[in-house]
Protein backbone atom coordinates (compact mmCIF):
# COMPACT_ATOMS: atom_id res chain seq x y z
CA UNK A 1 0.00 0.00 0.00
CA UNK A 2 1.28 3.46 -0.89
CA UNK A 3 2.69 5.32 2.09
CA UNK A 4 3.43 9.04 1.39
CA UNK A 5 5.81 9.13 4.35
CA UNK A 6 8.07 6.62 2.61
CA UNK A 7 7.99 8.44 -0.74
CA UNK A 8 11.42 9.07 -2.28
CA UNK A 9 12.06 10.92 -5.49
CA UNK A 10 13.37 8.42 -8.04
CA UNK A 11 15.66 11.01 -9.62
CA UNK A 12 17.54 11.27 -6.33
CA UNK A 13 17.22 7.60 -5.45
CA UNK A 14 18.79 6.49 -8.73
CA UNK A 15 21.16 9.42 -9.24
CA UNK A 16 24.51 7.96 -10.42
CA UNK A 17 27.25 8.16 -7.81
CA UNK A 18 30.12 7.52 -10.22
CA UNK A 19 30.95 8.89 -13.66
CA UNK A 20 30.90 5.39 -15.12
CA UNK A 21 27.20 5.13 -14.21
CA UNK A 22 26.12 8.39 -15.86
CA UNK A 23 23.66 7.73 -18.69
CA UNK A 24 24.63 9.15 -22.09
CA UNK A 25 27.10 11.90 -23.02
CA UNK A 26 30.15 9.64 -22.70
CA UNK A 27 32.38 12.04 -24.63
CA UNK A 28 31.38 14.97 -22.41
CA UNK A 29 31.94 12.91 -19.28
CA UNK A 30 35.44 12.00 -20.50
CA UNK A 31 36.23 15.70 -21.10
CA UNK A 32 35.05 16.46 -17.57
CA UNK A 33 37.28 13.70 -16.20
CA UNK A 34 40.35 14.93 -18.14
CA UNK A 35 39.85 18.43 -16.75
CA UNK A 36 39.71 17.02 -13.21
CA UNK A 37 42.86 14.94 -13.86
CA UNK A 38 44.63 18.20 -14.67
CA UNK A 39 43.64 19.59 -11.27
CA UNK A 40 44.79 16.42 -9.53
CA UNK A 41 48.18 16.73 -11.21
CA UNK A 42 48.35 20.41 -10.29
CA UNK A 43 48.26 21.59 -13.93
CA UNK A 44 44.65 22.39 -14.89
CA UNK A 45 44.07 23.63 -18.43
CA UNK A 46 41.50 26.13 -17.11
CA UNK A 47 40.47 26.90 -13.55
CA UNK A 48 36.79 26.62 -14.37
CA UNK A 49 34.60 24.37 -16.46
CA UNK A 50 31.20 25.23 -17.98
CA UNK A 51 28.76 22.35 -18.45
CA UNK A 52 26.26 23.53 -21.05
CA UNK A 53 23.02 21.88 -22.13
CA UNK A 54 19.29 21.48 -21.63
CA UNK A 55 17.80 20.70 -18.21
CA UNK A 56 17.63 17.10 -17.02
CA UNK A 57 20.43 15.59 -19.12
CA UNK A 58 23.01 14.93 -16.40
CA UNK A 59 25.13 18.07 -16.01
CA UNK A 60 24.80 18.47 -12.22
CA UNK A 61 24.81 14.71 -11.71
CA UNK A 62 28.09 14.41 -13.63
CA UNK A 63 29.71 17.15 -11.56
CA UNK A 64 28.69 15.50 -8.28
CA UNK A 65 29.77 12.07 -9.52
CA UNK A 66 33.14 13.54 -10.48
CA UNK A 67 33.63 14.83 -6.95
CA UNK A 68 32.74 11.41 -5.58
CA UNK A 69 35.16 9.62 -7.92
CA UNK A 70 38.04 11.94 -7.02
CA UNK A 71 37.25 12.11 -3.29
CA UNK A 72 36.59 15.86 -3.40
CA UNK A 73 34.18 17.66 -1.10
CA UNK A 74 31.48 19.76 -2.76
CA UNK A 75 30.43 23.37 -2.24
CA UNK A 76 27.21 23.81 -4.19
CA UNK A 77 25.08 26.89 -4.89
CA UNK A 78 21.88 26.50 -6.87
CA UNK A 79 19.00 28.77 -7.89
CA UNK A 80 17.32 28.42 -4.49
CA UNK A 81 20.32 30.05 -2.78
CA UNK A 82 20.99 33.76 -2.58
CA UNK A 83 23.76 34.39 -5.10
CA UNK A 84 24.46 38.09 -4.90
CA UNK A 85 28.02 39.42 -4.97
CA UNK A 86 28.03 39.56 -1.15
CA UNK A 87 26.92 35.94 -0.84
CA UNK A 88 29.47 34.69 -3.36
CA UNK A 89 32.24 36.69 -1.71
CA UNK A 90 31.23 35.22 1.63
CA UNK A 91 30.83 31.59 0.53
CA UNK A 92 32.59 30.91 -2.76
CA UNK A 93 35.77 32.98 -2.42
CA UNK A 94 36.86 31.44 0.91
CA UNK A 95 36.15 27.99 -0.56
CA UNK A 96 38.17 28.82 -3.66
CA UNK A 97 41.21 29.98 -1.66
CA UNK A 98 41.36 27.75 1.40
CA UNK A 99 42.36 24.13 1.89
CA UNK A 100 39.78 21.40 2.35
CA UNK A 101 38.46 18.78 4.75
CA UNK A 102 37.67 15.22 3.73
CA UNK A 103 34.33 13.50 4.33
CA UNK A 104 35.53 12.33 7.76
CA UNK A 105 36.37 15.89 8.84
CA UNK A 106 40.13 15.51 8.51
CA UNK A 107 42.19 18.41 7.17
CA UNK A 108 43.80 17.64 3.80
CA UNK A 109 46.16 19.58 1.54
CA UNK A 110 45.56 20.48 -2.11
CA UNK A 111 49.10 19.37 -2.98
CA UNK A 112 48.07 15.86 -1.92
CA UNK A 113 45.33 15.90 -4.54
CA UNK A 114 42.47 16.59 -2.14
CA UNK A 115 40.32 19.46 -3.26
CA UNK A 116 36.92 21.10 -3.04
CA UNK A 117 34.71 21.17 -6.11
CA UNK A 118 32.72 24.40 -6.26
CA UNK A 119 29.50 23.84 -8.24
CA UNK A 120 27.35 26.79 -9.31
CA UNK A 121 24.07 25.61 -10.84
CA UNK A 122 22.03 27.75 -13.27
CA UNK A 123 24.98 30.12 -13.72
CA UNK A 124 23.32 31.65 -16.80
CA UNK A 125 20.64 33.13 -14.52
CA UNK A 126 23.08 35.31 -12.59
CA UNK A 127 22.66 39.05 -12.98
CA UNK A 128 25.37 41.63 -13.49
CA UNK A 129 23.93 44.86 -12.14
CA UNK A 130 20.25 45.01 -11.34
CA UNK A 131 18.84 42.79 -8.64
CA UNK A 132 15.53 42.38 -6.91
CA UNK A 133 16.14 43.64 -3.41
CA UNK A 134 18.06 41.44 -1.04
CA UNK A 135 16.90 38.28 -2.79
CA UNK A 136 18.36 39.16 -6.22
CA UNK A 137 21.62 37.90 -7.70
CA UNK A 138 22.96 41.45 -7.96
CA UNK A 139 26.58 41.48 -9.10
CA UNK A 140 26.76 37.69 -8.88
CA UNK A 141 28.32 37.16 -12.31
CA UNK A 142 31.13 39.66 -11.68
CA UNK A 143 31.84 38.04 -8.31
CA UNK A 144 32.15 34.61 -9.97
CA UNK A 145 34.62 36.02 -12.50
CA UNK A 146 36.72 37.49 -9.69
CA UNK A 147 36.57 34.23 -7.72
CA UNK A 148 37.75 32.23 -10.75
CA UNK A 149 40.75 34.52 -11.24
CA UNK A 150 42.09 33.82 -7.74
CA UNK A 151 40.74 30.31 -7.26
CA UNK A 152 42.98 27.51 -6.05
CA UNK A 153 40.13 25.01 -6.26
CA UNK A 154 38.23 23.57 -9.29
CA UNK A 155 34.98 25.32 -10.13
CA UNK A 156 32.11 24.04 -12.32
CA UNK A 157 29.46 26.37 -13.75
CA UNK A 158 26.27 24.72 -15.00
CA UNK A 159 24.16 26.55 -17.58
CA UNK A 160 21.37 26.05 -20.09
CA UNK A 161 21.88 29.14 -22.25
CA UNK A 162 25.35 29.95 -23.60
CA UNK A 163 24.48 33.45 -24.77
CA UNK A 164 23.04 34.47 -21.39
CA UNK A 165 26.08 33.11 -19.56
CA UNK A 166 28.71 34.84 -21.67
CA UNK A 167 27.02 38.17 -22.32
CA UNK A 168 28.33 41.34 -20.64
CA UNK A 169 30.74 40.65 -17.79
CA UNK A 170 30.34 36.94 -18.50
CA UNK A 171 32.49 37.31 -21.63
CA UNK A 172 35.53 36.98 -19.35
CA UNK A 173 34.40 33.46 -18.48
CA UNK A 174 35.49 32.34 -21.96
CA UNK A 175 39.11 32.92 -20.97
CA UNK A 176 38.78 31.35 -17.53
CA UNK A 177 36.67 28.28 -18.32
CA UNK A 178 36.66 25.34 -20.69
CA UNK A 179 33.31 24.53 -22.28
CA UNK A 180 31.77 21.05 -22.33
CA UNK A 181 28.43 20.57 -24.08
CA UNK A 182 25.90 17.96 -22.96
CA UNK A 183 23.35 16.63 -25.45
CA UNK A 184 19.83 15.28 -24.86
CA UNK A 185 19.86 11.64 -23.74
CA UNK A 186 19.19 9.24 -26.62
CA UNK A 187 15.95 7.28 -26.56
CA UNK A 188 17.49 3.82 -26.25
CA UNK A 189 19.49 4.79 -23.17
CA UNK A 190 16.42 6.36 -21.56
CA UNK A 191 14.30 3.30 -22.27
CA UNK A 192 16.95 0.99 -20.82
CA UNK A 193 17.21 3.03 -17.62
CA UNK A 194 13.43 3.28 -17.16
CA UNK A 195 13.14 -0.46 -17.63
CA UNK A 196 15.86 -1.03 -15.01
CA UNK A 197 14.14 1.29 -12.53
CA UNK A 198 10.83 -0.53 -13.03
CA UNK A 199 12.53 -3.84 -12.30
CA UNK A 200 14.16 -2.52 -9.12
CA UNK A 201 10.87 -0.99 -7.94
CA UNK A 202 8.90 -4.13 -8.72
CA UNK A 203 6.68 -2.36 -11.26
CA UNK A 204 5.29 -4.11 -14.33
CA UNK A 205 5.08 -1.44 -17.01
CA UNK A 206 4.20 -2.08 -20.63
CA UNK A 207 7.03 -1.22 -23.09
CA UNK A 208 4.62 1.06 -25.00
CA UNK A 209 4.24 3.16 -21.85
CA UNK A 210 8.00 3.50 -21.44
CA UNK A 211 8.46 4.52 -25.07
CA UNK A 212 5.65 7.07 -24.72
CA UNK A 213 7.37 8.59 -21.68
CA UNK A 214 10.68 8.68 -23.55
CA UNK A 215 9.03 10.40 -26.53
CA UNK A 216 7.46 13.08 -24.35
CA UNK A 217 10.70 13.74 -22.48
CA UNK A 218 12.57 15.10 -25.53
CA UNK A 219 15.86 13.85 -24.11
CA UNK A 220 15.19 15.10 -20.56
CA UNK A 221 15.93 12.06 -18.40
CA UNK A 222 14.86 13.77 -15.18
CA UNK A 223 11.46 14.53 -16.71
CA UNK A 224 11.16 10.92 -17.87
CA UNK A 225 11.89 9.55 -14.40
CA UNK A 226 9.43 11.96 -12.78
CA UNK A 227 6.72 10.95 -15.25
CA UNK A 228 7.42 7.27 -14.67
CA UNK A 229 7.18 7.69 -10.91
CA UNK A 230 4.00 9.71 -11.30
CA UNK A 231 2.11 7.01 -13.18
CA UNK A 232 3.57 4.16 -11.06
CA UNK A 233 2.64 5.64 -7.70
CA UNK A 234 0.12 3.37 -5.97
CA UNK A 235 0.24 0.76 -8.77
CA UNK A 236 2.24 -2.41 -9.37
CA UNK A 237 1.13 -2.73 -13.00
CA UNK A 238 0.89 0.12 -15.49
CA UNK A 239 -0.82 -0.01 -18.88
CA UNK A 240 -1.00 2.46 -21.73
CA UNK A 241 -4.37 3.78 -20.55
CA UNK A 242 -2.70 4.95 -17.32
CA UNK A 243 -0.60 7.50 -19.21
CA UNK A 244 -3.58 9.86 -19.20
CA UNK A 245 -2.61 10.57 -15.58
CA UNK A 246 0.57 12.29 -16.76
CA UNK A 247 -1.44 15.46 -17.23
CA UNK A 248 0.23 16.68 -20.43
CA UNK A 249 -1.20 20.03 -21.42
CA UNK A 250 -3.61 20.01 -24.32
CA UNK A 251 -1.37 22.47 -26.10
CA UNK A 252 -3.12 22.35 -29.45
CA UNK A 253 -6.54 23.10 -27.92
CA UNK A 254 -5.22 26.09 -25.96
CA UNK A 255 -3.45 27.60 -28.96
CA UNK A 256 -6.39 26.94 -31.29
CA UNK A 257 -8.56 28.98 -28.93
CA UNK A 258 -6.01 31.80 -29.11
CA UNK A 259 -5.79 31.96 -32.90
CA UNK A 260 -9.57 31.70 -33.16
CA UNK A 261 -9.73 34.92 -31.10
CA UNK A 262 -7.30 36.57 -33.52
CA UNK A 263 -9.29 35.61 -36.58
CA UNK A 264 -12.81 36.21 -35.23
CA UNK A 265 -12.91 38.62 -32.29
CA UNK A 266 -13.39 42.28 -33.37
CA UNK A 267 -12.20 43.62 -29.97
CA UNK A 268 -8.43 44.07 -30.39
CA UNK A 269 -7.84 44.48 -26.66
CA UNK A 270 -9.37 41.08 -25.98
CA UNK A 271 -7.37 39.58 -28.85
CA UNK A 272 -4.09 40.82 -27.40
CA UNK A 273 -5.05 39.69 -23.89
CA UNK A 274 -5.86 36.19 -25.16
CA UNK A 275 -2.55 35.85 -26.97
CA UNK A 276 -0.61 36.98 -23.90
CA UNK A 277 -2.48 34.43 -21.78
CA UNK A 278 -1.27 31.52 -23.93
CA UNK A 279 2.07 31.41 -22.13
CA UNK A 280 3.86 30.70 -25.41
CA UNK A 281 6.83 32.53 -26.89
CA UNK A 282 6.06 34.72 -29.93
CA UNK A 283 8.33 32.60 -32.15
CA UNK A 284 5.98 29.64 -31.52
CA UNK A 285 2.67 31.51 -31.79
CA UNK A 286 3.59 33.02 -35.15
CA UNK A 287 3.99 29.53 -36.64
CA UNK A 288 0.42 28.59 -35.68
CA UNK A 289 -0.98 31.81 -37.13
CA UNK A 290 1.03 31.42 -40.34
CA UNK A 291 -0.18 27.83 -40.85
CA UNK A 292 -3.87 28.62 -40.39
CA UNK A 293 -4.16 32.11 -41.86
CA UNK A 294 -5.08 30.91 -45.40
CA UNK A 295 -7.94 28.81 -44.00
CA UNK A 296 -9.62 31.91 -42.53
CA UNK A 297 -8.68 34.78 -44.84
CA UNK A 298 -9.78 34.03 -48.40
CA UNK A 299 -9.70 37.58 -49.75
CA UNK A 300 -6.29 38.31 -51.40
CA UNK A 301 -6.09 41.87 -50.04
CA UNK A 302 -6.85 40.76 -46.49
CA UNK A 303 -4.40 37.88 -46.77
CA UNK A 304 -1.69 40.22 -48.05
CA UNK A 305 -2.17 42.69 -45.20
CA UNK A 306 -2.17 39.90 -42.62
CA UNK A 307 1.01 38.33 -43.94
CA UNK A 308 2.67 41.76 -44.03
CA UNK A 309 1.94 42.10 -40.30
CA UNK A 310 3.36 38.61 -39.69
CA UNK A 311 6.51 39.51 -41.63
CA UNK A 312 7.05 42.64 -39.52
CA UNK A 313 6.35 40.63 -36.36
CA UNK A 314 8.96 38.10 -37.42
CA UNK A 315 11.52 40.91 -37.81
CA UNK A 316 10.98 42.01 -34.21
CA UNK A 317 11.28 38.41 -33.01
CA UNK A 318 14.57 38.06 -34.86
CA UNK A 319 15.91 41.30 -33.43
CA UNK A 320 14.91 40.33 -29.90
CA UNK A 321 16.74 37.00 -30.18
CA UNK A 322 19.82 38.61 -31.71
CA UNK A 323 20.10 41.50 -29.25
CA UNK A 324 18.51 39.84 -26.19
CA UNK A 325 16.17 42.85 -25.99
CA UNK A 326 13.00 40.94 -25.16
CA UNK A 327 11.01 44.14 -24.71
CA UNK A 328 10.69 43.99 -28.50
CA UNK A 329 8.35 41.04 -28.02
CA UNK A 330 5.52 43.47 -27.24
CA UNK A 331 5.71 44.83 -30.79
CA UNK A 332 5.90 41.33 -32.25
CA UNK A 333 2.84 40.25 -30.26
CA UNK A 334 0.86 43.36 -31.22
CA UNK A 335 1.56 42.83 -34.92
CA UNK A 336 0.76 39.11 -34.95
CA UNK A 337 -2.42 39.55 -32.90
CA UNK A 338 -3.98 42.97 -33.41
CA UNK A 339 -2.29 43.52 -36.78
CA UNK A 340 -3.57 40.25 -38.23
CA UNK A 341 -7.00 40.70 -36.64
CA UNK A 342 -7.30 44.22 -38.06
CA UNK A 343 -6.38 43.09 -41.57
CA UNK A 344 -9.94 41.86 -42.06
CA UNK A 345 -13.15 43.77 -41.35
CA UNK A 346 -15.54 40.98 -42.27
CA UNK A 347 -17.31 38.95 -39.58
CA UNK A 348 -16.48 35.25 -39.79
CA UNK A 349 -18.98 32.48 -39.15
CA UNK A 350 -18.94 28.72 -39.37
CA UNK A 351 -16.35 26.16 -38.34
CA UNK A 352 -12.73 26.11 -39.48
CA UNK A 353 -10.54 23.10 -38.78
CA UNK A 354 -7.17 24.47 -37.67
CA UNK A 355 -3.94 22.63 -38.40
CA UNK A 356 -0.79 21.91 -36.43
CA UNK A 357 2.19 23.73 -38.06
CA UNK A 358 3.73 21.45 -40.67
CA UNK A 359 7.12 23.05 -40.10
CA UNK A 360 7.12 21.89 -36.48
CA UNK A 361 6.02 18.38 -37.46
CA UNK A 362 8.77 17.96 -40.03
CA UNK A 363 11.40 19.52 -37.80
CA UNK A 364 10.40 17.08 -35.04
CA UNK A 365 10.73 14.15 -37.41
CA UNK A 366 14.21 15.21 -38.49
CA UNK A 367 15.42 16.35 -35.05
CA UNK A 368 17.63 13.35 -34.34
CA UNK A 369 19.02 13.31 -37.87
CA UNK A 370 19.98 16.98 -37.60
CA UNK A 371 21.64 16.39 -34.22
CA UNK A 372 23.71 13.58 -35.72
CA UNK A 373 24.71 15.74 -38.69
CA UNK A 374 25.82 18.49 -36.34
CA UNK A 375 27.88 15.98 -34.36
CA UNK A 376 29.55 14.58 -37.50
CA UNK A 377 30.13 18.14 -38.75
CA UNK A 378 31.93 19.08 -35.52
CA UNK A 379 34.18 16.01 -35.71
CA UNK A 380 34.88 16.52 -39.40
CA UNK A 381 35.55 20.21 -38.81
CA UNK A 382 38.20 19.47 -36.19
CA UNK A 383 39.88 17.02 -38.56
CA UNK A 384 39.86 19.45 -41.51
CA UNK A 385 40.47 22.60 -39.43
CA UNK A 386 37.12 24.05 -40.47
CA UNK A 387 34.12 25.38 -38.62
CA UNK A 388 31.31 22.95 -37.92
CA UNK A 389 29.00 24.78 -40.32
CA UNK A 390 31.53 24.86 -43.17
CA UNK A 391 32.36 21.17 -42.73
CA UNK A 392 28.68 20.24 -42.62
CA UNK A 393 27.80 22.18 -45.76
CA UNK A 394 30.86 21.66 -47.96
CA UNK A 395 32.62 18.50 -46.74
CA UNK A 396 29.92 16.20 -45.38
CA UNK A 397 28.23 15.36 -48.74
CA UNK A 398 31.56 14.21 -50.27
CA UNK A 399 32.62 12.52 -47.03
CA UNK A 400 29.33 10.62 -47.01
CA UNK A 401 29.84 9.29 -50.53
CA UNK A 402 33.38 8.13 -49.74
CA UNK A 403 32.20 6.55 -46.52
CA UNK A 404 29.45 4.61 -48.31
CA UNK A 405 31.60 3.39 -51.19
CA UNK A 406 35.09 2.87 -49.70
CA UNK A 407 35.23 0.24 -46.93
CA UNK A 408 38.83 0.98 -45.90
CA UNK A 409 38.11 4.71 -45.74
CA UNK A 410 35.02 4.05 -43.63
CA UNK A 411 36.97 1.89 -41.17
CA UNK A 412 39.74 4.48 -40.84
CA UNK A 413 37.36 7.39 -40.35
CA UNK A 414 35.22 5.47 -37.86
CA UNK A 415 38.29 4.98 -35.69
CA UNK A 416 39.81 8.43 -36.21
CA UNK A 417 36.59 10.39 -35.65
CA UNK A 418 35.22 8.03 -32.98
CA UNK A 419 31.90 7.74 -34.80
CA UNK A 420 28.95 6.31 -32.90
CA UNK A 421 26.69 3.57 -34.22
CA UNK A 422 23.94 6.09 -35.01
CA UNK A 423 26.38 8.34 -36.89
CA UNK A 424 27.63 5.40 -38.97
CA UNK A 425 24.05 4.40 -39.77
CA UNK A 426 23.27 7.94 -40.93
CA UNK A 427 26.33 7.99 -43.20
CA UNK A 428 25.67 4.68 -44.94
CA UNK A 429 21.89 4.71 -45.29
CA UNK A 430 20.25 5.94 -48.47
CA UNK A 431 19.60 9.66 -48.59
CA UNK A 432 16.03 10.86 -48.36
CA UNK A 433 14.17 12.37 -51.28
CA UNK A 434 15.76 15.62 -52.41
CA UNK A 435 12.45 17.46 -52.25
CA UNK A 436 11.97 16.72 -48.53
CA UNK A 437 15.63 17.25 -47.64
CA UNK A 438 15.91 20.63 -49.35
CA UNK A 439 13.17 22.05 -47.13
CA UNK A 440 15.36 21.67 -44.06
CA UNK A 441 18.89 22.27 -45.32
CA UNK A 442 18.70 25.75 -43.85
CA UNK A 443 18.13 24.32 -40.37
CA UNK A 444 21.80 23.32 -40.01
CA UNK A 445 22.59 27.00 -39.57
CA UNK A 446 20.48 27.14 -36.42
Amino acid sequence: MYDPKRWTNWCEKYRPQRLSDVVGNRKSVEELKRWAEGWREGKPSKKGLVLLGNPGIGKTTSALALANDFGWTVVELNASDQRSADSINRIVKPSALNESFDLDGNFVLAREGKRKLIVLDEADNLYEGRGEGKLGDKGGKQAIVEALKISQQPMVLIANNQRSLFKGVGNELKKLCSLVKFLPIDRESQFKLLKTVCAKEGKRVEPEVLWLIVEHSSGDLRSALNDLQSICTGKNEVRKTDTLALGYRERETVIFEGIREIFRNPDLRLVRKKVLSLGEEPKNIILWIDENLPYEYQNPDELSKAYDCLAQSDLFIGRSLHTQQYKLWRYAIDLMSCGVAGASKRPRMGYTRYQFPQWLIKMKRTQRERQLKRSIGEKLGRLCHLSRLSAQIHQLPFFRQLFKNDKEFAQEMTSQLNLSREEIKLLIEEEKEKKERSLFDFSIKQ
